[in-house]
């Protein structure tokens, strides 16, 4: 026993020492085997929140406080939880796993089911799939589970019509969480459309579905203010969204998203009732509709302080740095809220590296006070910290170009 172990300072001081340490896994490790009086606290930074996920992905997690950990040493964690110290689970706050293709049919599933069983403080689950051919039945991983999540993220890659699509499993596992305020179910497709499916969730406040599943969850939820909606126009008309005119009237962010079969509803359908949004993503094509008509209908909404389109691969080449400005500056001049649009240029080679053009209020006011154009901010990587941006400005001796790095 080391002098730390009677330690003669307050152990709050101890406690700081590791919250400065909170996602350094070797640094927390190294303090457990220090003294007794590390071990507690920095025990539970490690199992707070876990991410597993693939060695090449973990440095997005690099500036997060998570543990992540390679899919190699994933069966070691679920071992220390279910059968060396089951104690830990319970330390567990938040649990992140990107399942391995076709490690579903392995010793996976069973493994991690155990491995919930212990997990009785669970808050936030999210889960990734890489198809949903293998998207697991819920009640069959979550048997025996005591948790009640606050978050739960059910993702699965599109690649046809997986079994996990419609699996009614996911009706008879929500039923028994109350406490959801935050629910993503992209892949998910109930088989019929219900205005009373999951009554108990009245708490949801932030709702990332297909439209069946929109159309089953947000009615009679008044709650919701943060809405992603993975459109499918043929499933859905006009009628259909004077229905729920009164809870979209709620939303301070708004998603819409198509897909190449899938386009979705034009925007000028949704703008009126719309009356308090604040942030608007627009993503994939419209169908049947006018782009230039659809893009003037933004003007529409009265407090939308942030707008992004992002512009799909096979219309990049219509939207010019000036139809950018062009665009940009209607929208400041007619919405005195708006403070940022954003055009988001996508590429169809997996791995590209996508670019945001970031247009401010300040900067078209200063334009307008100079006589020169718009400024435009471009970013290279814009699902990741700010590292640099691209300072593009068009003034009398033509286009001058400077980086600034952050």
């Amino acid at each position: 026993m080391t002098e730390l172990d009677n330690p003669p300072f307050p152990q709050e001081l101890f406690d700081s020492f590791i919250e400065q340490a909170e996602g350094d896994l070797r640094t927390l490790f190294q303090l457990c085997l220090v003294s007794r009086a590390f071990l507690h606290e920095a025990r539970k930074h490690l199992y707070r929140h876990i991410v597993i996920a693939r060695d090449k992905d973990l440095g997005r997690y690099a500036r997060e406080r998570v543990s992540a950990i390679d899919h190699s040493h994933q069966f070691a964690l679920y071992e220390t939880l279910t059968t060396l110290n089951p104690q830990l689970a319970l330390l567990v706050r938040s649990f992140l796993l990107h399942v391995q293709k076709g490690s579903v049919d392995g010793l996976l599933p069973a493994t991690l089911s155990a491995s919930f069983t212990k997990m009785d403080n669970l808050k936030e689950l999210t889960i990734h799939f890489r198809s949903d051919k293998e998207l697991l039945p819920m009640t069959t991983l979550f048997e025996g589970a005591k948790f009640q999540l606050k978050t739960l993220n059910w993702f699965g890659k599109e690649c046809g019509h997986g079994h996990g699509s419609n699996d009614p499993t996911v009706l008879q596992f929500l039923a028994t969480q109350p406490e959801i305020s935050t629910l993503a179910l992209p892949t998910w497709k109930p088989a019929a459309i219900s205005p009373t499916v999951c009554p108990r969730l009245q708490r949801l406040q932030r709702l990332n579905g297909k439209t069946r599943l929109v159309l089953n969850l947000l009615p009679q939820r008044h709650e919701i203010t943060k809405l992603k909606w993975h459109m499918e126009d043929k499933l859905l008309r006009v009628p259909s969204l004077n229905a729920v005119s009164s809870q979209l009237s709620n939303l301070r962010f708004l998603h819409l998203e198509g897909t190449k079969t899938d386009k979705r509803l034009s925007f000028h359908l949704f703008s009126p009732h719309l009356a308090r949004l604040e942030t608007l993503y627009l993503s994939g094509r419209a169908g049947n509709v006018c782009l230039d008509g659809e893009l003037r209908s933004i003007t529409s909404i009265p407090h939308l302080r942030k707008f992004t389109y992002s512009i799909p691969p096979v219309i990049q080449l219509n939207f010019s740095r000036g139809t950018q400005e062009k665009f940009a500056s209607r929208w400041f001049s007619k919405m005195e809220h708006l403070q940022e649009a954003n055009f988001r240029f996508q590429f169809p080679v997996e791995g590209s590296p996508e670019i945001v053009r970031r247009w401010t209020r300040s900067e078209y006011m200063a334009s307008r006070s100079l006589g020169i154009s718009m400024v435009a901010w471009k970013d290279r990587n814009p699902d990741r910290k700010w590292s640099s941006f691209q300072l593009q400005a068009q003034g009398p001796n033509g286009v001058a170009y400077r980086t600034v790095s952050l």
